[in-house]
């Protein structure tokens, strides 16, 4: 891997720093966390889209990692993943407001996971490819809803990631 980062340990934590050590990018408790940020920095910069690192956990445990696009205007999040051939496994979309989700012109199953403001998973929704004229539209059944993301579906199961598990974006 290309190093675009400096690594340094300050006080038994992790600090991610730009390569010429002037711009801090994120602090973490454990090298790894740190180098996986690095590592999403990279892939969003070779893909010229934001993009987030994903740390899903129990009872303090990880589970599983994955890396995102981050839908962070209209044309973004009204767009989604559709006109894609696939995705990868452990890879998807994380959306920074929630609304309504359709599957038009989407090209394979989804796992639709809303997360609430205590950055737990509330709920887990299947969506299935929908190209009929007027699709239908996924709506989360809590109020407290702050983030959602579509992932590949059966990769959340395949993961034993479900409903109460932590979310980490960095």
């Amino acid at each position: 891997m290309l190093k675009k980062a400096i690594i340094k340990k300050v006080d038994g934590k992790y600090i991610l720093y730009t390569k010429d050590g002037k711009k801090k990018l994120g602090t973490h408790d454990t090298r790894q966390k740190a180098i996986k940020q690095e590592y999403a920095i990279q892939k969003s910069k070779e893909r010229e889209v934001k993009s987030a690192f994903l740390i899903f956990s129990s009872n303090g445990e990880e589970k599983a990692a994955a890396i995102v696009e981050i839908a962070d205007d209209d044309n973004k999040r009204r767009r989604g993943l559709s006109k894609r051939a696939n995705i990868e496994a452990g890879t998807g979309m994380l959306f920074d407001k929630v609304g309504g989700f359709w599957m038009r012109d989407v090209n394979f199953p989804l796992d639709l996971t809303y997360v609430n403001n205590d950055m737990k998973i509330a709920e887990i929704v299947r969506m299935e490819k929908d190209n009929s004229p007027l699709p239908h539209v996924y709506r989360p059944s809590a109020l407290n809803i702050k983030y959602a993301l579509e992932l590949p579906t059966g990769w959340l199961s395949e993961k034993g990631i479900t409903v109460g598990d932590n979310l980490e974006i960095i």
